[in-house]
């Protein structure tokens, strides 16, 4: 009987861990092994009492990553002040007040500070239990979109979410992501005919144009010359197979 407040505490204490990491516990305790009960108990520790003492910590690499049964949390490690620091890889405010991610490119003629979330390809972001993608898109809001090195990350970054997205289709919030971030971009860079032409392809995956939006393809069409490649993808957006054959052949050629 001694036990049993002991026993309530913990599973208290598990309920308010997951629930800070943002992730749904709904394993079975009974269940779960020695090895996962013990991972837990160490996750708790970190989370709640910041007390790392049985964290490997590695200032070579970041990442702590927890197993416990089919879940998958990611947290990040930082040292300040002579000390270590450990938090849910998705909270962003104690990423940027600690860390500054610098995204640099090849030939190391560019650099601009970024999103943490650059550092992991898209399929392993979303093996992550504790995603938050209003986080992802905070993240990328907070880019000052002023040159085309930024833009090319984030631009393939959401690519490569739309192509995940293609093979995951039952994960909607994909496009709300995409469709948010795309608008921020056409905010600050107006003229950017990649950026508008992206966010109508991923409109497109979500429903039909409505007539003011085919209107609005129509026109930056037309408003300018646009490579061979541009013109296809208009033409892929309105549907215009004819038009998109003719274009494609003149790109092949």
């Amino acid at each position: 009987m001694e036990g049993i407040p002991r026993y309530i505490k913990f599973l208290e204490e598990i309920k308010e861990t997951f629930e800070q990491l943002g992730v749904s516990f709904e394993l079975d305790i009974e269940k779960l092994t020695k090895d996962d009960i013990k991972k837990i108990q160490i996750l708790r520790d970190t989370i709640l009492y910041k007390n790392y003492e049985q964290l490997n910590l590695k200032k070579e690499n970041p990442f702590i990553q927890f197993l416990i049964g089919n879940l998958k949390i990611i947290l990040f490690s930082i040292q300040v002040n002579g000390g270590w620091l450990v938090f849910d890889f998705f909270d962003l405010d104690a990423i940027n007040n600690n860390y500054k991610i610098m995204a640099v490119s090849k030939d190391k003629k560019q650099q601009a500070r970024h999103s943490p979330y650059l550092l992991f390809e898209i399929p392993k972001l979303f093996s992550m239990s504790n995603l938050k993608l209003n986080v992802i898109e905070a993240s990328f809001k907070k880019i000052v979109y002023d040159n085309d090195f930024s833009f090319n990350l984030t631009n393939n970054f959401l690519l490569n979410l739309l192509e995940y997205y293609d093979q995951h289709k039952h994960k909607k919030e994909i496009l709300d992501l995409t469709i948010n971030l795309y608008e921020y971009i056409n905010k600050s860079q107006p003229q950017n005919v990649l950026s508008f032409m992206n966010k109508m392809q991923t409109i497109k995956r979500q429903r039909e144009f409505t007539l003011e939006e085919k209107m609005e393809i129509i026109n930056r069409k037309n408003q300018e010359q646009h490579t061979n490649e541009i013109l296809c993808g208009f033409y892929i957006l309105l549907n215009s197979s004819i038009e998109f054959e003719i274009q494609f052949n003149k790109l092949s050629n």
